[in-house]
Parts: C-alpha cells; sequence; structure tokens
C-alpha cells in the first residue's frame, strides 16, 4: 500500500494476562469504551480519533511510560536512524493522543524510505507501561531521481540520469550520482557540454546527519547578439565557455515540528568572455550585454539556511497536509566568494482531498539583491513549465516563455525577482500494481512572472506591456514507482522539443 493510504495509528493490544500487567481502563459504562483498541481511521486526523470523540473518556488524561520502542520489519540495520527520526524516546510519557505519535510518523514518512507506517502500542511491563511498536515495510531504495533528454534550436540533443541508492547496505546511508551530455552547440564558439555530480548522505556524521557532495560542469551559456526577443535562430547567439567544479556541505536539525536545513556550496568557476559585447537590436540601436560573471577565474560561495514545515501525508503524490518553506542565502568575500549578494525564498503548499480527488494550491517567490552571478540567478525554464529546465545547472535552450499575455516576458530568461502561483486537481486512477504504487492523472494551471528591477523602472512601455507575466499549464501523468517519481506530461514533450 502506498504511504499516502496509511494514516497514524496507535493501538493497545489487549492480551489476557493478570491484572496488574494491564493498562489502566477508564470506569464508563457504555460498550464500546471499554475497549484499550485506539486504532486511527482513514478520516480522522488524530491518532486517537475514537478517544478525542468523546471529551469525557477518562483515558484522554491517562500517561503512559514509553518502557520501549520496538522496529520490526524494517529492513534497516542502523535503526538509530529511525529512532532518532521520531520525536518520541524511551522513557517518556505519553498520552493516547499525544501530538508526537503523528509528528513521529511525518518524519518517517518524510525520509521517503518506507511503503508502509504504523505506530502501536503494546502493554508493558507494568500498569501504565507501554512499548511504542514501529511497524515499517520498506519501499524501493533504488530511485531513479531524474531522466535527463531533449532537443533544442541551439542543442540537437542531450541526454542524462540522475539515481540514488537510499538505503545503502541496509545502514540508511544514501549515495547518488547524476551525469548528463549533450551534442554540440550550432553557435558561434558553441561545444558539447558535460556535467556530473556525486554525493553521500550519511544520518550519523558524527552525531548530527551530513550530506556531502561534489559537481563538475564543462559548459556553455548563451547569450544573444541579434533578432528579436522570441527569434531562437541559431545564427544570432554567442557562447559563453565556462567550467565549474565545486563541493557541497548540508545538515539539518529539528526544531520542534520544524526542521531547519544548512548548506554550504562553494564553486571554482573559470569563464572566457567574449570580446563581442555588443546586443544589436532590430530598430537599429544596440545596448552592452551584461554577462554577470567575471572574465578568468571567481569563486562562488553561498550559505544557505532554510526553515521547512512538513505535515503531507506522503513525500510522493500527497492528499492531505500543507508543505511551507522559508530560505535566505548570502554570497559575500567571509566565506570566499567573489560575489556578494542576498536571496530569499518563499514556496508554501496546501492539499486538500475531496473523495478521491485531491486539489492543492501552490505559491512560490524569490528575489535577489547585489551581484549575483549568472547560475545564481532565477531562470525561465526553473518556473515555466512549457520551457526545458536546466541539466544540473546546465543551460540546453535559448528558449523564451510563451507570451500568451502579449507582454514583454520574452525579454526575460534571467532574472533577479520571480513569482509563480498554481493550482492543482489530482485524480488516483491506479493503486498497487507490480512496481507502480500509485498513479493519479493532474491538470495544473497559474500564472509565472521573471523581472529585474531594472526592466520595470526603466521601462519604455505602459505597465501592462512591460510586465513580464506569462501563463504556464501542464497535464498529464504522475507515476510513484519502486523506482522513483515519473511524470509524462504535455510540458515534457514541449519543453524539450525544438519548436
Amino acid at each position: 500500500m502506498s504511504i499516502a493510504q496509511e494514516k497514524p495509528s496507535a493501538t493497545v493490544e489487549k492480551k489476557t494476562e493478570t491484572k496488574s500487567n494491564q493498562i489502566e481502563k477508564p470506569s464508563v459504562t457504555e460498550k464500546k469504551s471499554k475497549t484499550t483498541e485506539v486504532k486511527k481511521t482513514t478520516e480522522d486526523p488524530c491518532v486517537c480519533c475514537n478517544l478525542c470523540k468523546n471529551a469525557t473518556d477518562t483515558r484522554i488524561n491517562t500517561m503512559l511510560y514509553v518502557e520501549d520502542i520496538l522496529i520490526e520489519g524494517c529492513g534497516i540495520k542502523n535503526k538509530n536512524l529511525i529512532l532518532d527520526t521520531i520525536t518520541i524516546k524511551k522513557k517518556d510519557l505519553i498520552s493516547p493522543d499525544d501530538p508526537k505519535l503523528l509528528s513521529s510518523r511525518l518524519r518517517l514518512i518524510s525520509l521517503g524510505l518506507f511503503e508502509k507506517i504504523d505506530l502501536s502500542f503494546r502493554k508493558g511491563s507494568k500498569k501504565n507501561h507501554i512499548q511504542l511498536v514501529i511497524s515499517i515495510k520498506i519501499r524501493g531504495t533504488f530511485i531513479i531521481r531524474h531522466i535527463f533528454m531533449g532537443s533544442s534550436r541551439i542543442v540537437p540533443l542531450w541526454l542524462g540520469i540522475s539515481a540514488e541508492e537510499r538505503n545503502f547496505l541496509g545502514l540508511g546511508v544514501t549515495i547518488g550520482g547524476s551525469a548528463v551530455g549533450s551534442l554540440k552547440a550550432e553557435i558561434m564558439n558553441g561545444r558539447p557540454q558535460t556535467g556530473t555530480e556525486a554525493y553521500v548522505f550519511l544520518p550519523r556524521f558524527f552525531k548530527i546527519p551530513m550530506l556531502i557532495g561534489g559537481k563538475f560542469n564543462y559548459g556553455s551559456e548563451f547569450y544573444r547578439i541579434y533578432g528579436d526577443n522570441d527569434d531562437g535562430n541559431p545564427n544570432n547567439f554567442l557562447s559563453i565557455p565556462y567550467i565549474k567544479a565545486g563541493l557541497k556541505f548540508e545538515t539539518f536539525f529539528p526544531l520542534s515540528s520544524f526542521y531547519l536545513r544548512a548548506t554550504l556550496k562553494s564553486d571554482h568557476l573559470n569563464t572566457t568572455i567574449p570580446t563581442e559585447t555588443i546586443r544589436h537590436i532590430e530598430d537599429g540601436t544596440t545596448g552592452k550585454v551584461s554577462f554577470h560573471l567575471k572574465d578568468g577565474h571567481s569563486q562562488i560561495s553561498v550559505f544557505t539556511l532554510r526553515l521547512i514545515h512538513d505535515t503531507l501525508d506522503s513525500p510522493q503524490l500527497p492528499s492531505r497536509g500543507h508543505f511551507i518553506s522559508l530560505s535566505a542565502s548570502v554570497g559575500a568575500p567571509v566565506i570566499f566568494s567573489s560575489y556578494t549578494f542576498t536571496r530569499g525564498e518563499a514556496l508554501f503548499e496546501k492539499y486538500l482531498k475531496f473523495g478521491n480527488h485531491v486539489f492543492s494550491g501552490h505559491f512560490f517567490t524569490g528575489g535577489i539583491a547585489g551581484n549575483a552571478p549568472l547560475f545564481e540567478r532565477f531562470y525561465i525554464g526553473d518556473f515555466q513549465d512549457l520551457v526545458s529546465p536546466r541539466a544540473l545547472e546546465m543551460n540546453m535552450s535559448v528558449a523564451t516563455s510563451p507570451n500568451f499575455l502579449g507582454n514583454n516576458i520574452n525579454e526575460t530568461r534571467w532574472g533577479t525577482a520571480v513569482f509563480k502561483a498554481w493550482i492543482r486537481w489530482d485524480y488516483p486512477f491506479l493503486g498497487r500494481h507490480g512496481f507502480i504504487y500509485k498513479g493519479n492523472f493532474f491538470i495544473s494551471a497559474g500564472a509565472m512572472g521573471l523581472f529585474t528591477a531594472s526592466q520595470l523602472k526603466y521601462r519604455q512601455k505602459g505597465i501592462y506591456e512591460s510586465l513580464p507575466v506569462d501563463l504556464t499549464f501542464d497535464f498529464g501523468l504522475h507515476l510513484d514507482t519502486r523506482y522513483g517519481m515519473f511524470k509524462l506530461s504535455i510540458s515534457n514533450a514541449i519543453g524539450r522539443l525544438p519548436f
């Protein structure tokens, strides 16, 4: 059964033993209140729904001593990963409806390792003593994270894959790698691009979780010197060759019901800025191209703090809950960065289920201040569904937003301010079937905007014509499988074909 179909539960197993070993029961007369079972139903969000429905039930006030925590059927040798993730510890006093039960289950779900998670109580050695039983069924842990594939008017073909093993040697350690390559870009000074990435996540590295990774890019960025903004003729572009290599370190800390992620990444960049820096506009005027990169060797170092609140019932195809992420990043000489800038981002997602239908609302916004390098700016393909996204931070296309609203969004491929708001409808049409855990048909639609402050400040047209906003949409299938999440949609086709 998929994670999304399993809900938090806490069951007190009643066995026929002496009274001295049984958990204290309330003195109520109703027949159904005499049972010690407190299993959660599918409809009620509370861990002990049957208790909460009867406010006079004295079991609500019964405190249970956690004598031991048992882990059954998990398939993970390093069980400390589970014990460190949950918020309930040995010797804790909890109630049958304790919020820690739900938060512990949500934290286990967020690991993405398990297909099924059940929490239950087992009678302990004394009165009001219990054993917390965590029953877990592990899901497929070899995951294909991305398949990079496409073609554009600039790059005839690119291919690549990103995969990871999330339970290496049964220790809960994650190892992953990515590789992508392209044919030669069909523009002046064009060349093939290659990118690689490798990382390892250690759940208990010196008592804290730690992700350590490295990457290498042999790439090119494209810039326009001739033609209209929506003219993708390769003859209108030149190439900026670069080599980028770096390291990344990340850890996280639980803060009550939140997670705080801390990330430090540092890339060494070697760029060759072309001598041709003049943009020739169709009306006969000219302008200077802003590359947002330093010529020769430079360093891009960024420190990021991200605060996360996650109540989703599944990391794959959720149907209930919300996800909130707030982040702040800084690049400065103190961390050996050649570029000084700050960046803030915010993401909010809310999921609601009505019968077999799941509706969700999403909102993302971000802004940059200072001298941010090109690779740390917002790219159109990362927010417009109908434009191909970057592959391992390498750009493979010069496509612009479709410009459904007839403004100047087609002038912007990189920006310092962005927003995207969209809604999505999901209809689960496939349950557990072979290697497929779940399948959803989905439709999403919304609006996005990408711009720089100078675009609005020095506009030469009216506010509507100058507003860089466009519509975005997508529809297709989401398949949650043993080998990862796959999306088959119209945006995959449109964004990866050379229209």
